[in-house]
């Protein structure tokens, strides 16, 4: 039967359709996405574009804006008097009943405060949403369920969290599904699997784990080594300031972010196997295929795929020395399809899973589906300056000379990783005319998808010119207009990876808040470049937006 109604049923959206006519829909159509409003209800809204979010303005429009808001005014907040109907603002404008709230992207916005029985969420949207909590007055869900916001923008409480989805712990112990860590923190695994995101420590000092509040702190090196904490380096190198195991237990890295203190193996099953996907661990009498055995010097030895940061591994064969698959200059072409490659980290060569060469006469390289790469990770290193560099990058490297430019097409393949920040950890691209690249690029469809908010994860991709290897270039802001036409120099406090400490660079893709150019001539040279209509001589009012 067909109703007219108002407002749309709790389980429906509200949609207009392209004759007009209002409808209350299970789900909206194609190419759209449902927008919760402040005041709760739902709509369909048209998904945003590049680095824009969906913003409701004070007479209930919704628009998609970038928040390009900076100090001295870094707060996005709504002003109906204004064109736009919001306004940059200092975080002193930001008063009460409202308050500046911080998102994932660190840009920052001025909201309502939510009733005390209420949960402020991020879902992705221009501003947080207020969520009653789904066990009322009770702030967290059952025992063994966890608060998650769906597909549908609906707060709910599940057994566990579904996709690429992280179980966040926050400071007031509530546990929410998300997306990742805000990317100005790190993200932190807990002994449960929960994760925690905290924020980087300075030089010198290292992170301190309290196992009763589950809360870090930052701590000097020297100070950790008391008569209750001791310090301890994890596989990867990072020390930890954890609280000391009990006298015949020792502390061991089972593939999370602090150790956990467990005994040592027996005599029959003398070595401890950690299996990273399925997050258990146990004693084996040998170790398995591909893997190789450390005595860590505490009674424990363990199986692991390569050695620990500070040690080296010596090795019968070089069976897991280079990458998967290498692919030369006079290679045929190589197709890869529906493939799963995760946890592939390589000590020679160059990428983890793929190392490929191109040249005018190579075959090429083809990804054209379904092919996901995780927490893949090898050291590229060179000299610059008669100095030694080392970065890390990750899956897949290609070095592709003049002429070859069109030879590869990687739009299949989807990077996703929960491991820690480097350089190109899905894709890590070296040419000798990196300009030239770009422009045959279909826009950067051929390198694939990142799987995560690409706009503040542009380090996953990464590319390199030959003559200068110190300068790495994200290549999604090689392919694209920076936004709004607006050029950014000299911005150390959003450069979240600090490219050259943070100072800029003028190259040929400078001017983007999280990649600024380094001097005002360098961004008016790019903005003159990039938009031609309105720098010309004889444009009709010339403008350079910096």
């Amino acid at each position: 039967t067909v109703s007219c109604v108002t407002p749309c049923p709790e389980l429906k959206t509200q949609t207009t359709l392209p004759s007009g006519v209002m409808k209350c829909v299970d789900s909206c159509p194609y190419g759209q996405f449902r927008f919760r409003r402040r005041d709760g209800s739902y709509v369909c809204q048209t998904h945003c574009t590049g680095f824009e979010k969906a913003l409701e303005l004070d007479d209930g429009t919704i628009e998609c804006v970038v928040n390009n808001c900076q100090d001295p005014t870094p707060v996005l907040k709504l002003n109906q008097y204004f064109s736009s109907g919001y306004q940059c603002v200092a975080l002193s404008e930001c008063t009460l009943p409202q308050t500046t709230y911080t998102s994932d992207d660190i840009t920052k916005v001025c909201v309502d405060l939510c009733p005390s029985d209420h949960l402020l969420i991020d879902i992705g949207q221009a501003q947080p949403m207020c969520y009653t909590n789904p066990v009322s007055p009770n702030p967290y869900c059952t025992s063994g369920q966890f608060i998650n916001i769906n597909r549908n923008n609906q707060i709910e409480c599940v057994e566990s969290c579904t996709g690429n989805k992280i179980l966040r712990r926050f400071d007031n112990g509530t546990k929410i599904c998300v997306n990742s860590c805000p990317m100005n923190q790190q993200q932190i695994a807990l002994e449960d699997y929960t994760y925690i995101c905290i924020d980087q420590c300075n030089i010198g000092e290292i992170n301190k784990y309290d196992p009763n509040t589950k809360t870090f702190s930052c701590v000097l090196k020297e100070s950790c080594e008391t008569s209750s904490f001791e310090r301890f380096e994890m596989d990867s190198g990072d020390l930890i300031c954890i609280q000391k195991c009990s006298d015949s237990l020792v502390h061991v890295d089972v593939g999370i972010d602090i150790p956990i203190c467990r005994a040592n193996c027996s005599v029959s099953q003398p070595y401890l196997n950690v299996d990273i996907i399925a997050k258990n661990y146990s004693c084996v009498s040998a170790c398995p295929d591909g893997k190789i055995h450390i005595n860590y010097g505490n009674g424990i030895i363990k199986c692991v795929e390569r050695c620990p940061e500070s040690k080296f591994m010596f090795r019968k064969d070089d069976s897991t020395a280079n990458p998967l698959i290498s692919i030369g200059y006079d290679s045929g072409v190589v197709s890869i399809n529906n493939s799963n490659f995760e946890g592939i980290n390589r000590l020679v060569g160059n990428g983890a899973v793929i190392e490929c060469y191109l040249n005018r006469s190579s075959g090429g390289i083809t990804i054209y589906s379904n092919t996901i790469f995780v927490n893949c990770k090898l050291k590229y290193s060179f000299t610059w300056e008669q100095q030694s560099v080392i970065y890390n990058i990750g899956s897949i490297y290609i070095f592709a000379l003049e002429g070859a430019y069109h030879q590869f097409d990687l739009r299949g393949a989807i990077y996703r990783t929960s491991v820690s920040s480097y350089f190109g950890k899905g894709l890590f691209f070296e040419t000798n005319n990196p300009a030239e690249v770009m422009r045959r690029s279909d826009l950067g469809i051929k390198f694939g998808t990142i799987e995560t908010n690409p706009q503040i994860n542009e380090i996953y991709l990464m590319g390199i010119e030959s003559s200068q290897k110190w300068l790495t270039i994200p290549l999604q802001y090689a392919v694209n207009n920076v936004t709004n036409g607006i050029y950014h120099l000299n911005n150390p406090n959003t450069t979240a990876w600090k490219y050259e400490e943070g100072k800029g660079n003028d190259n040929d893709y400078c001017g983007w808040i999280r990649f600024p150019c380094a001097t005002f001539g360098k961004a008016v040279i790019r903005s003159i470049t990039q938009h031609p209509e309105i720098n010309s001589e004889n444009a009709n009012g010339r403008k350079v937006s910096i």
